[in-house]
């Protein structure tokens, strides 16, 4: 990420790391093992994690699970992969806790900003393709069995798109991965917009984060917890607001950084606060149990809001 982080442990037995490219993002995991031997072949393994989920996860792969819920008519119902039907599952309960602003149901889109950036449509086409796409996804209607992974369709119009859930779910079920063959201290980056670090059984372990505005700094201690941060929607030029469908040209914030104890919560609420209120975080921030805390960036000032419900996991 952009922010700097530093690891504070002592370093026996050492860290070791390992990059890999998947989910249109540069995953880079870091561990503590004995061996480098060891390491790389637990590294493999969370990788090899990481790229079976995006076969199931990417509307970009034909066979995908969302690419078929995509592709499915009016009283068609389809059979998932568990991963798949939780992860659905985890963003609609977090677009009821962000009033819509959370929204996976924009895969068409981001076909339209797509083509946009790639110079096929010009403003204003951009602007009728939204209007159009956003009447469409209202009408859609989808149904997901709370009890077994069956995808019902509706009606037709949903168009799933799970960038803003995805990265951050992968790396917790590596995190689960990694516990389970015993290793308890890591931090798992997705790109610049998401880490989650371990357990860090020592007291004294705990890794530096460091939230940065123009004209402030704040320093975070970070133990068993995730951080996400969301700048601009799409490319630094425009934010999509789902409640909205449109795209608009600035935010309020300048950037929103988001605190959990799972990485798909903060990936998915690092972008849904971006467009949301500042009343609205405030009044949000205590209603959603694995919240710890939000920062922002306002007129060139950090501002934090903590989850009075339970202690600060940083």
């Amino acid at each position: 990420m952009q922010e700097q982080i530093k690891h504070r442990i002592n370093k026996h037995p050492p860290m070791y790391t390992n990059e890999h490219q998947a989910m249109a993002t540069r995953f880079r995991f870091q561990i503590q093992t004995e061996s480098e031997e060891t390491s790389q072949a637990i590294l493999q393994e969370a990788f090899t994690i990481v790229d079976d989920l995006e076969l199931m996860l990417s509307r970009f792969i034909p066979d995908s699970d969302i690419s078929r819920i995509n592709r499915l008519r009016k009283n068609e119902q389809l059979h998932i992969e568990y991963e798949t039907w939780d992860i659905i599952k985890n963003a609609i309960n977090i677009n009821k806790n962000t009033l819509g602003a959370f929204n996976i149901n924009v895969g068409e889109y981001m076909n339209i900003f797509k083509g946009a950036k790639e110079g096929i449509l010009n403003a204003k086409e951009v602007t009728t393709a939204l209007e159009k796409a956003h009447k469409i996804a209202n009408e859609g209607s989808m149904y997901i069995d709370p009890d077994q992974p069956v995808v019902y369709c509706i009606k037709e119009g949903i168009k799933l798109d799970l960038g803003a859930i995805g990265k951050g779910y992968a790396l917790d079920k590596v995190k689960n991965f990694l516990e389970e063959v015993g290793v308890t201290i890591y931090t798992l980056e997705a790109g610049d917009s998401t880490i989650l670090s371990g357990e860090n059984t020592s007291p004294n372990s705990s890794w530096s984060y460091q939230l940065t505005s123009p004209s402030d700094v704040k320093n975070i201690e970070l133990k068993n917890a995730s951080i996400s941060a969301s700048g601009t929607y799409w490319q630094g030029a425009h934010i999509f607001n789902p409640r909205t469908g449109k795209n608009e040209l600035k935010g309020q914030f300048d950037r929103v950084w988001v605190c959990g104890n799972n990485a798909a919560l903060s990936d998915a609420l690092s972008t849904a606060f971006y467009v949301m209120s500042e009343d609205e975080l405030k009044k949000t921030v205590n209603q959603i149990n694995d919240l710890n805390w939000i920062a922002y960036v306002k007129d060139g000032k950090i501002e934090m809001l903590s989850n009075i419900n339970k202690k600060q996991n940083s």
